[in-house]
């Protein structure tokens, strides 16, 4: 992880703590959990950091990445393309439940499930 990508993970976290109050949190949801690390041959690294309300989805060089977030009943809930390094991702109009996130950069596609618990 370059030193950018980790002052922004480090910056997300801080919002992240500053905005929940500190004694409702464990150090999971306070710090993020890294749930996803993949390396694909042409897709480059990435990365899905899993925030109290927000998920954080970083590649390892700029590619056109598409995102789509399916609910448990396999509906798109959010879509975007990015050549971004870093995509954040609101979920806090998320109702509470159980989502699959799919990335998808140079025809390699990476999916990762994550909750939501409001």
């Amino acid at each position: 992880m370059n030193f950018t990508r980790f002052m922004s993970v480090v910056l997300a976290m801080f919002l992240a703590l500053a905005t929940t109050p500190a004694h409702t949190m464990s150090t999971t949801e306070a710090f993020g959990q890294l749930t996803s690390v993949k390396e694909k041959p042409l897709g480059g690294i990435r990365d899905i950091y899993i925030l109290p309300l927000s998920l954080l989805i970083t590649q390892e060089f700029p590619s056109v990445l598409n995102i789509k977030i399916y609910d448990e009943e396999g509906k798109v809930v959010y879509s975007t393309s990015s050549e971004d390094l870093e995509i954040p991702v609101n979920t806090s109009n998320f109702a509470s439940g159980t989502y699959n996130v799919v990335t998808i950069a140079a025809g390699e596609s990476e999916s990762q499930d994550f909750e939501v618990n409001l």
